[in-house]
């Protein structure tokens, strides 16, 4: 995941790692992060995360991991580290009707979300 220059500690809600199982190796990495209006808003997202993981985990099989994390340092923040097998399964996980629900129904909730993809180029990780 991306950081500043201050660690950042957290710990796993829901999700899966790496459900091939072998380690096998991603065209994409994508990291968000998400800030929520609040402690509670958060909760609710991470509940509604946890579902948008389970749907991935049995139905998309181009998503190796989709790991949900919330923040230890405050009340309000979440990351999810994302790996795809091609670029054609991150969109299908993106336009799919469960994270689009999430979204649309946690307008209140979600104060900022911020997306970036990183790529291979064989010594390590580039954003693009």
């Amino acid at each position: 995941m991306s950081t500043g220059f201050d660690l950042s500690h957290f710990t796993e809600t829901s999700g899966f790692l790496d459900k091939p199982g072998n380690s096998k190796e991603c065209a994409v990495i994508y990291d968000t992060k998400i800030q929520c209006a609040s402690a509670s808003a958060r909760d609710s997202v991470l509940d509604k995360l946890a579902a948008v993981a389970k749907h991935a985990e049995e139905a998309e099989d181009g998503t190796y991991t989709f790991l949900v994390l919330k923040s230890l340092d405050n009340d309000d923040n979440i990351r999810i580290f994302e790996r795809y097998a091609t670029w054609e399964a991150l969109n299908f996980h993106q336009s799919g009707i469960e994270l689009v629900n999430l979204l649309v129904g946690s307008k209140e909730e979600i104060k900022s979300l911020e997306g970036r993809p990183y790529v291979p180029n064989l010594k390590g990780w580039l954003h693009r």
